[in-house]
């Protein structure tokens, strides 16, 4: 984990801790720099990546006040983390209660994304997430050849996709995502302990390396009562 995201979990982990509701002030920047024994400087980095998310907000000359509630998992849009990431920096334990590899084939769709060959054997990792052992994600990753080549050589469960394939000394690059509703099927309302024909969060999208490489295409099914999104939106300076 990053300085900057170990300070935005202690962060919310004060909000917690503290009690403080959305309009509840926090202190003043030296005060709380010294009793997260952090420098200003770090702080003010986790103050802002906070702001992005809608989490606090502040007013010249007033002070920094809660806004979002914490006990939601927020992601980022506009920065690549994994759910195991998310649910960490959040504050919360990351698990995993369901776990199955499969070997299927690829049809039209998975080989156009892994641009692979149709019909190509491909490896499926389905996953539950939990936070604090509560199921909150359920995962499907399709992996490319490069990233199925090093999974099938282990035996032991993979908590991080992400950590994994860094780990086996491949970076991973920028991504395009997708994000819509969906409603919640009998298998996901199942593995997610949802209520079947609820909305639920589909982010989908498929990971490349930094040299472009395709690594995998994953489908993630997010309870939205326990997730929110934000996206660092930037006005178009030329308008």
């Amino acid at each position: 984990m990053s300085p900057y995201n170990s300070i935005r979990k202690a962060l919310i982990d004060y909000i917690k801790e503290y009690e403080l509701k959305i309009g509840d002030k926090l202190p003043p920047e030296d005060r709380l720099a010294a009793v997260l024994s952090v420098s200003r400087v770090t702080l003010r980095e986790a103050l802002r990546q906070l702001r992005e998310e809608g989490l606090i907000y502040s007013k010249r000359g007033s002070g920094t006040y809660v806004s979002g509630n914490v006990k939601d998992i927020v992601g980022t849009l506009d920065i690549n983390h994994g759910s195991t990431s998310m649910i960490s920096i959040a504050g919360y334990k990351p698990g995993v209660t369901f776990y199955k590899v499969e070997l299927i084939n690829a049809d039209g769709v998975l080989a156009g994304k892994l641009k692979v060959k149709k019909g190509c054997g491909i490896v499926l990792l389905k996953r539950v997430r939990t936070a604090d052992k509560k199921p909150v994600v359920f995962s499907m990753d399709y992996l490319g050849p490069e990233v199925a080549s090093k999974f099938l050589a282990v035996n032991e469960r993979i908590m991080s996709l992400f950590n994994f394939i860094e780990d086996n000394g491949i970076k991973i690059g920028n991504g395009y995502a997708e994000v819509f509703p969906e409603i919640c099927t009998e298998e996901l309302a199942e593995k997610l302990s949802y209520e079947t024909g609820a909305p639920i969060l589909a982010l989908k999208q498929v990971f490349v390396g930094q040299k472009g490489d395709t690594l995998f295409y994953g489908e993630d099914y997010f309870r939205p009562d326990c997730f929110k999104f934000s996206i660092n939106r930037r006005r178009n300076s030329s308008q």
